[in-house]
């Protein structure tokens, strides 16, 4: 699958929590360079998320600690998939990263 990741940084590092969305549009709201991104999500264990994926007044995702990501790694979670909101409020679906296996199946395209 191929998806992309948006910031003002020229390099980007793979990591885990790493945000990754399947639109290259949505992924350019968050800054000029836009990193594609290339995923085999064969064998991952994928969660989709709902609504409490994140605090929409503060800004704050599931993932977004160190502790939200032990938790679902611990809960042997590769990767969540939910609705987000960009920081116009512009919707699109992430993929966040969880665990170090989901972060061995990415490559910078």
């Amino acid at each position: 699958m191929t998806l992309f990741h948006g910031t003002q940084n020229d390099t980007l590092t793979l990591h885990v929590g790493l945000c990754l969305t399947p639109s290259e549009v949505s992924a350019s709201h968050y800054g000029e360079n836009v990193h594609e991104i290339e995923m085999s999500t064969a064998g991952l264990t994928i969660r989709t998320i709902g609504s409490e994926a994140w605090d929409r007044d503060n800004q704050i995702a599931l993932g977004d600690d160190a502790e939200s990501l032990a938790e679902l790694a611990s809960e042997g979670v590769d990767l969540i998939v939910y609705q987000d909101e960009d920081p116009f409020g512009r919707t699109h679906q992430t993929y966040r990263i969880i665990s170090s296996d989901a972060l061995s199946r990415l490559a910078l395209a």
